[in-house]
Formats: structure tokens, sequence, C-alpha cells
């Protein structure tokens, strides 16, 4: 609407379908729409979910009930100075970023149109960005705080939850760069190589933080585990040992096959869900981009 709207208020009526049918223009008008879209759809599934996350946590995390419900709340609203203090950088990587593309129409009315949405879509991503991070830290002090129970590993995949569904948010918004790649624009292939290089940083920021205190607990527990159970080991006879009868080397099979299951407990609480999911996420950029090759080679070849 906003790049219609200038169109019409700078240029008139009769410009508005020979302007937005200029591929550098539609382009940059249908990865906006996609990308605010995007940003504002998801953005009502990620917060609450993190909140239902934290919900199926409680039970095993030994912090007070008043942080418990005080950390629930922050999961959900953004404090007013991070807000504000978001702000600066936004607009001056969106004043960079309008800098480094140059003109995207010769047309002033799609210009600034273009303008505007780049620093909306900064302004959002911050906005969004970081109280993504920082339900990310919230998650990692918890899991700092979380009672580890290596016999049953499925009841911390919430932890993978809270870290795989953030990466979603963001390599969906990757996708959309796909339809600035239509148009063969140089400045336009900077645009989306800069875009996705800061979103990359943040889709790896926001998969390893929020894992890293229960990555810590699992890890200290499996040690506690293993070592209890190699001092069990080394109280009990031997196969050679004479002492040794089958009830004793029975335990000791037992032991060792507990061992090898302790052993082999993984430090990552994704389980097969998870698993499953992060193959997706990683080869669906990827198969974007393969897409809208062919897209391109067919319009080109009916050309």
């Amino acid at each position: 609407m906003l790049f219609v709207a200038l169109t019409i208020v700078l240029h008139g009526t009769e410009a508005v379908w020979p302007m937005l049918t200029t591929p550098r223009v539609a382009a940059t008008a249908s990865f906006f729409v996609a990308s605010l879209g995007l940003l504002a759809g998801l953005a009502q599934i990620v917060f609450p979910s993190a909140r239902q996350d934290l919900a199926q946590l409680t039970r095993l995390s030994t912090l007070p009930s008043d942080s418990l419900c005080a950390m629930s709340d922050a999961l959900e609203r953004l404090p007013r100075r991070s807000a504000l203090m978001a702000l600066p950088p936004a607009l001056g990587l969106a004043a960079g970023h309008i800098w480094l593309l140059g003109p995207s129409s010769p047309h002033l009315g799609p210009q600034w149109a273009g303008n505007i949405c780049n620093v909306l879509l900064w302004v959002a991503m911050f906005q969004i960005s970081v109280p993504l991070i920082n339900n990310a830290r919230l998650f990692s002090l918890l899991g700092r705080c979380t009672t580890v129970n290596l016999y049953q590993p499925g009841e911390l995949t919430a932890f993978g939850r809270a870290a795989i569904r953030p990466c979603l948010f963001i390599i969906a918004l990757q996708c959309a760069y796909v339809l600035l790649m239509l148009p063969d624009d140089a400045r336009f292939a900077v645009g989306t190589a800069v875009g996705l290089m800061v979103s990359m940083v943040l889709v790896a920021a926001l998969f390893f933080l929020p894992l890293r205190g229960i990555r810590s607990r699992i890890r200290s527990r499996r040690r506690q585990v293993i070592a209890a159970l190699d001092a069990r080991l080394a109280r009990l006879p031997q196969a050679d040992d004479r002492a040794a009868d089958s009830a004793s080397l029975a335990e000791v099979e037992s032991l060792l096959a507990l061992r090898a299951r302790m052993a082999a407990v993984s430090a990552w609480p994704l389980g097969l869900e998870g698993v499953r999911r992060l193959l997706f996420y990683l080869v669906l950029v990827p198969l974007t981009w393969v897409g809208a090759a062919l897209v391109e080679m067919l319009l080109e070849a009916r050309l």
C-alpha cells in the first residue's frame, strides 16, 4: 500500500501499473510485504510458545516460584528501556543498508517507499530479535537451575523447542530474500548478502544460547553418575578374582550396561522430533533458493 500511495502522490494514478510491474520495484515491494508479514505473524506464535515451554519445565526447576513467574512474564514483554535502546542501532544499520543499496528505482515514489520499508524492517527486526535473545538468556539461566534425570532425558526437550522455534522464525524470513534475487540486479545481491549474514548470526545465537545452561548441567550430571558407577565397579570383584561369583559378575555386567547407557545420553536435549525439525530448517533456505533459480530459468526460457 505504501508503494501505491507514494506512487500516486508523486507520479499520479497512471504511473502506478507501469512502475509496480517494473522487476526491481515489484521484487522490492513483494519482499517487504513478505518480510514484515512474517515478522508480525510469527511473533504471535513464538513468544506465547516460549511461555508454554517454561511451564513444562517449571516442575524440574530449583528456582523459587516467584522467580519463575517473573521469568514467565519477561518471556513475552520487552522492557520499554530495552525497546528504546534497540532503536539507534536499527536506524544506523537501516541507513547504511540504504546507502549500500543505492537507488532501487529511478522513480521517486517507489524509491521513498522502499527506503521507508527498509527502515521499518530493521526496526521490527531489532524489536523482535532483542526479546528473542533475552528469552534465550532466560532459558540458559533456567537450564543451570534444572534438575536433570538422565533416565528420562525426554523431560528436557522443551529446551530444544525453545532453541529451535525462534530459528524457524528467522529462517522463514531468510526465505523471503529469494524475492530480491528474481530481478538480475547486482545491488539486490549485495543487499541480500548483508541481510543473510546478519540473520545467520542471529540464528546461531538463538540456537546455542538457550541450550548452553542445560547442556552444562547434563554434562555435569553425566560425569557425576559415571564416576559413581565407576566407584561401584571398582569395589566389585573382577572375572578373574577368586571371590567373584555369578551374582557379582551379573552385577558387573549390569553396571557396565548402565554406564554405557549413561555415557550415551546426549547433551543436546532436542529429541527425535527436534532433530527432524532442525534438519528440515537447515535445508529449507537452500530449497527455496533452488526453487527461485528454477523459476528464473523458466521465465527466461519463455521470454
